[in-house]
This record gives C-alpha cells, structure tokens and sequence, in this order.
C-alpha cells in the first residue's frame, strides 16, 4: 500500500484482498504499510472504516500483519487491529521487521 491511509482507501484494499483469485478464507495477509502516511487516519477515520467493513465470515483470513516504519504509525494502527479483532475475531500483529512478520503470520494457531 502506498499514499494516505484513509477511510475509503481502507475500505477498497480489504475488499480488493477478501475478492482476489486464489484468496481463501483464513489464508494471513501481510500490510506493507511503510510507503503510508497516517497522517489523516484520526479516530474519526477510523471509525468510518471500521463502521463500513463488512467482511463474511467465508472471506475472513485468520493472522493479518501489518508492517510499519515507526512507532506513531503502530500507535494509530494499533486503534484499528484492536478493534478489528473485537469485530472479527481475527489475530493481529503490527512489527517493524518484515522477517518476524512473515513469520508470524506462517505460524499454526
């Protein structure tokens, strides 16, 4: 992912990944969100992605990883993956380090 990271373009990516071919549902997904600007994803975008997002249960992955280039971006997106985990149920993990990330995300619950 690249640009501002807004409501809207939020709401687009899922639906782009949940919609790919070969996409199952419990399959991780990784987020390079290193060229993002979070400088727009306030609470008030937050709540309008989360308020749009309506994922069916035979779409949802199991482990989405998100990976980040400070810690101001894993604060604001660490407002997102809590509450996206009480709606879906789904494990999160926001990392600095690609390796450990993808890692994580190949690991067996």
């Amino acid at each position: 992912m690249s640009g501002t990271v807004r409501a809207d373009g939020v709401l687009a990516s899922v639906d782009f990944v949940s919609a790919a071919p070969g996409y199952a549902a419990g399959m991780p997904v990784f987020w390079d969100m290193l060229a993002c600007s979070f400088s727009e994803f306030d609470p008030e975008q937050i709540r309008a992605a989360m308020g749009g997002l309506d994922i069916p249960a035979t779409r949802r992955n199991r482990r989405s990883g998100y990976l980040v280039k400070n810690k101001a971006d894993a604060l604001l997106l660490e407002v997102w993956t809590t509450l996206f985990e009480e709606k879906f149920g789904n494990l999160t993990k926001i990392a600095f380090d690609e390796a450990s990330l993808r890692q994580w995300l190949l690991e067996v619950d």
